[in-house]
This record gives C-alpha cells, structure tokens and sequence, in this order.
C-alpha cells in the first residue's frame, strides 16, 4: 500500500505489518502484497481497514503500521469491507481465492463493534442453504445513519440491505443477471 501526504507529489510505502503472499512471484520484498478493500474509518481520522488477500488488518496511523485483526473469522480470504460512523466494521469471508464463495453456502456477514477483537455473524433475512454466492471488493457500503444503513451486492445478482447496522436484513425484489466470469461483462 503506498500513500501520498502531498496530494500526489510523493509517495510513501505503507506495508509494515503486512505478509508478504507472493514472494515467489515478487522480487522486491517490500512488494507483493495484495489489497482487496480498503476504508477509512469516518469518525475517527488516521484509522484505516484493510480486506487483504490473508485476512483482515487495521491501522492507527494512516497505514504507517498494520495489524491483523481477522481472528474470529471462518476464513481470512474475502474482498469486501465496510466502515460506519458508529465503529463498526463489516466484512463477508469467502472460502478462498480459487473458491470464491462464502463457506457452507450460507450468506454471512460479520460485524465487529472493537476493532476486531470479536467479531459477530449477522445471518437474520440472508439465505442460510445452498447459497453458493460471493461478494466482491465493490459490492458493499455503508451510510452515515444511525443505525447504519448497510448495503451489499452478491455474485447472484441480488442486492440486500440492512437499515439497523447490520443486525436483520431484505433483499431488493429484483435480481441482477448472475455473474459467472468476467467475459459475461465484457460481451
């Protein structure tokens, strides 16, 4: 992760903390990492979140020094990753990057009020069987409300939101076409 103080003019490297998860590809060793979401924390500045190809991290001061916080969580593979005024961090694990499909086939979100120290599963109104669906990096956010309003997109092509920051959810009545690969966007 690199980040600018000067509106562009420099650029700092911002990976202490960080596994390294392709040495084998990257020559340089303070490379290699892989980014899937980042977020700022609204209410507090200098606080950022990070959704990483190996689990889910949080800094204190602007990405200077990263630490896990990702115990807890079924899996450390997952893209999305959402922030709310209140403190609230929200992700959706996926199994993993050959597998991209949250585990067991029920749709889970999970939510953490302390930074990762504990993280809860919020499972009322989402399909809990053989729901073999992903969420990527794009495909959630919050509002600034209280309660927060969170919203997410699956690859199914259904949208569901959460007007009581995360803890029950509805599905929009329309589905998107399903997305099965990239070609699918591209033709």
């Amino acid at each position: 992760m690199f980040r600018s103080d000067d509106a562009g003019e420099t650029w700092k490297l911002c990976n202490e903390g960080l596994p390294n998860v392709a040495p084998e590809f990257i020559k340089d060793p303070d490379m290699g990492r892989c980014v899937h979401k980042l977020v700022l924390d609204p209410a507090r500045p200098g606080r950022l979140a990070m959704q990483f190809h190996g689990g889910v991290f949080v800094s204190e001061n602007a990405g200077d020094a990263w630490t896990r916080i990702s115990a807890g969580l079924p899996h450390d593979f997952g893209f999305p990753l959402a922030a709310t005024t209140g403190g609230g961090l929200f992700v959706v694990p996926l199994i993993g990057g050959d597998n991209r499909i949250v585990p067991g086939g029920a749709l889970k979100v999970w939510r953490s009020r302390d930074l990762g120290r504990t993280w809860r599963a919020l499972t009322k109104g989402l399909p809990q069987k053989e729901h073999y669906v992903g969420v990527l990096r794009d495909a959630m956010t919050s509002d600034p409300l209280t309660p927060a309003g969170i919203y997410m997109g699956t690859t199914g092509g259904e949208i569901f939101y959460s007007k009581d920051d995360g803890d029950s959810w509805k599905k929009l009545p329309a589905s998107f076409p399903r997305i099965t690969t990239l070609k699918t966007w591209l033709v």
